[in-house]
């Protein structure tokens, strides 16, 4: 009760600053690293949002709209190319469009520690 809540870009505002760089800039990251839900995450669903949270920070993130898409598409390691790809088709919104604002979300969400990046391993 009382934990911060916050809402954005895919329905995440950040509380701190994005690092200015895209997914393939993160540290040895490339296109084709797969994000998933960290483990340990504590979330809950309700009718048109997705609340969430780390064991190690109270601070409760509210997704909504889409972003309850991008979270329920991350039960499944995915690409950000695959992710924007899915939720492109689903809006119906272009490619090019949505794969910035899903990459800007990634990494938020990966900062947070709410996603969890699997390098490629090739």
């Amino acid at each position: 009760m009382g934990a911060a809540t916050t809402r954005g870009v895919y329905g995440v505002t950040p509380t701190r600053p994005v690092r200015p760089t895209t997914l393939a800039g993160v540290g040895n990251g490339s296109n084709e690293d797969r994000f998933v839900r960290a483990p340990g995450v504590l979330w809950r669903r309700s009718a048109d949002v997705v609340l969430a949270r780390t064991v190690a920070d109270p601070g409760i993130i509210e997704l909504g709209g889409t972003g309850v898409l991008l979270w329920l598409a991350l039960v499944e390691p995915l690409t950000a190319d695959q992710l924007a790809t899915e939720l492109a088709e689903v809006t119906g919104a272009p490619v090019n469009i949505v794969v910035r604002d899903v990459e800007t979300a990634l990494l938020d969400l990966e900062q947070r520690g709410l996603v969890a990046r699997l390098e490629d391993a090739s």
